[in-house]
């Protein structure tokens, strides 16, 4: 499925323009455009050849998922790769889905396999108020999505938190063999985001630096703090893995004795 907005200023905003009318506004600076390719079928996929002119190997990657997050630089547009948090996945088995996103002057794709709730959440606010969405640019608009996305991984976190208090508590009173497999599987999801975020910490910090003109230097500002919101998060996550390690000494201390 493709849903595509056509943002032509004044609290304009049409939904779903044709792809002949998104690719004049595009070239003639006329508007900009967000088109999100939701679970694409094959023929709906050669939008991003067809109308954009995208590089083929930009296009692999969206057609073969589970990359690590990066971001590449093609001159007329940005191509990042990030992973937003599966919400429906819970703490037992934490996972993520692969979010793909071109940006260019005036226009944002994005793709993906599997429901983004940012995404979503995008859509929501474009249809509700156009104008505070799309008014400032596609660099901005990035910036919205990608913050809701990173944002989207603090409940997670608090979660995780919660579960290794319980163990710290739990672990004197009931340390069984369920109780080392829950802790075993709290270190596989934390070691699993750490692996996620650090890439994904360095791309954000990338956007941040004015390595390309796309990016103003006003929304630099704004990635600046995402940055910063991942920093705390992969901090964290470094306290929490030093937890788990104490709290898996004292099961094996008390387990001995």
């Amino acid at each position: 499925m493709i849903q595509s907005y056509l943002y032509t200023g004044n609290r304009h905003c049409e939904v779903n323009p044709s792809l002949e009318t998104a690719r004049k506004a595009i070239r003639e600076a006329s508007g900009m455009v967000w088109m999100d390719l939701d679970k694409p079928t094959p023929e709906e996929l050669k939008v991003l050849s067809e109308v954009f002119n995208f590089h083929p190997l930009t296009i692999e990657d969206c057609v073969n998922v589970r990359h690590h997050p990066k971001i590449e630089d093609y001159d007329d547009y940005l191509f990042l790769i990030l992973h937003a948090p599966d919400l429906k996945s819970g703490t037992d088995q934490i996972r993520t889905n692969e979010l793909d996103i071109f940006l260019g002057k005036h226009f944002v794709v994005t793709h993906h396999v599997e429901n983004v709730a940012s995404v979503a959440m995008m859509r929501e606010r474009c249809e509700r108020n156009p104008d505070t969405m799309m008014s400032r640019g596609t660099d901005f608009f990035l910036h919205a999505l990608v913050d809701q996305l990173m944002e989207n991984y603090e409940p997670i976190v608090e979660d995780l938190a919660e579960e290794i208090s319980w163990g710290e508590e739990e672990v004197f009173y009931n340390p069984d063999e369920k109780f080392l497999k829950a802790i075993v599987d709290l270190k596989k999801n934390i070691f699993y985001i750490h692996r996620i975020m650090a890439p994904q910490r360095d791309t954000i910090l990338h956007l941040s630096k004015g390595n390309s003109p796309l990016i103003s230097e006003r929304a630099r500002i704004y990635f600046r703090d995402t940055h910063a919101l991942l920093y705390r998060i992969i901090d964290l996550l470094n306290v929490y893995r030093e937890r788990l390690n104490g709290l898996a000494e004292t099961y094996l201390i008390l387990d001995n004795n």
